[in-house]
Parts: structure tokens; C-alpha cells; sequence
């Protein structure tokens, strides 16, 4: 796909409301782990946090992310600048839906999460104050995660 004029893009950047796997989900801990812990659900929401886990996380929704940013590290043949993905740069996908924040990387993709969430869940302590989360700098490199 053509970009406009400027310099070549040096990342990419997708997003999905859904989350795209299974190590996006709120309580999964550790990001290298092949199989969820139980007992990563120590907090007083656990019974939900296990619903939720047996829901949420979409092989397929990862499938096309990947899909995707294979596409772009190949340099989109025909694009205006096809170089650019196969000069390297990185993924970032931005999620939604779990209501809890996450940033972490997984087999050359940074997953995000920041959400806003409900009120009630800020004041019950388990959602920070809404702010911003700056991805990419004025040079269009990646930021890179706190």
C-alpha cells in the first residue's frame, strides 16, 4: 500500500479491539510461558478473571496480525516504499477490551494495552489514572516500553 510523501515508515503499527492471544490476557504473567498458570489469579477477582480467561484471546485475530506484519517485512510488493518493512523496524499491536493495562513482547511483536476503563474501577484500585502512552516519536521510531 502507498504511504504518502515523507520518509519510509520504520514500523508498524496494527490494532484490534479483541485481544489477539491468549498471553495478552490480564493475569497471564509471564510472557514466555506456553500454558497459563492458575495460580497468576491470586487477587480478589479471581472467579471473573477465570471466566474471562476461558473467552478471551483470538488465534485467529493473531493469525491476521501476523499475517500482517509478515506482509510488511517483506516491503508490501508494489508499495511506494517497498524497503521499508524489510529494512527492519518494529511491530506494535494495540488491543482493547481486558480493562487492564499490558505492554509486553512476544515472538517480535509488542503488544499494548492502556486502557480507560470505568470509573468505579479506578476507584476500586485496580485500573491507574487515564493517560497517554506515547508509541512512536517525532522521527517515527518506536518508543520504547517503561
Amino acid at each position: 500500500a502507498a504511504r504518502g510523501p515523507g520518509p519510509p515508515a520504520t514500523g508498524l503499527l496494527s490494532f484490534s479491539h479483541f485481544l489477539p492471544d491468549l498471553h495478552c490476557l490480564p493475569d497471564w504473567c509471564d510472557p514466555e510461558a506456553e500454558q497459563f498458570d492458575q495460580s497468576w489469579i491470586a487477587h480478589g477477582a479471581a472467579r471473573k478473571a477465570a471466566l474471562f480467561a476461558s473467552v478471551a484471546g483470538s488465534s485467529r485475530i493473531d493469525a491476521q496480525v501476523r499475517a500482517l506484519a509478515e506482509e510488511w517485512r517483506s516491503g508490501f510488493p508494489g508499495g511506494e516504499h517497498s524497503d521499508a518493512g524489510a529494512a527492519g523496524g518494529e511491530h506494535v499491536h494495540v488491543f482493547g477490551h481486558s480493562h487492564r493495562p499490558k505492554d509486553f513482547e512476544l515472538r517480535g511483536c509488542r503488544y499494548v494495552h492502556n486502557p480507560v476503563g470505568k470509573g468505579t474501577e479506578r476507584d476500586w484500585g485496580v485500573l491507574p489514572e487515564p493517560h497517554f502512552l506515547r508509541l512512536w516519536d517525532e522521527h517515527g521510531q518506536a518508543v520504547p516500553a517503561e
